[in-house]
């Protein structure tokens, strides 16, 4: 019974974070950020972020990171500039791409 509930929770997380990843608002601020790396661009990808994710029930936070690992943008603040590349979620995602 508790694996089943466990498997139904985290279906349902990885739902959000699949709606979250096709959001054309983050999409497009992410977009931007890609093609001018200004502090401009580097805030309004995090207050969107920010934003975004506070639609989202039950998940606590996310971090967008570039494709060299280093965070740009996250809901928990002290994630910015935390270099990721040696973590095996980040390695998935790029050998997934």
């Amino acid at each position: 019974m508790q694996a089943g509930r466990l498997d139904e929770t985290l279906r349902n997380k990885l739902d959000m974070l699949s709606l979250l990843s096709n959001d054309p608002v983050l999409i497009s601020a992410l977009d931007d950020f890609v093609k001018r790396p200004t502090p401009l661009n580097k805030k309004t990808m995090q207050e969107d972020l920010s934003e975004e994710l506070g639609d989202v029930a039950g998940i606590r936070s996310v971090f967008i990171a570039t494709a060299t690992g280093t965070v740009v943008a996250s809901t928990d603040q002290t994630f910015l500039g935390t270099d990721v590349r040696a973590e095996d979620y980040f390695k998935r995602g790029i050998q997934a791409n």
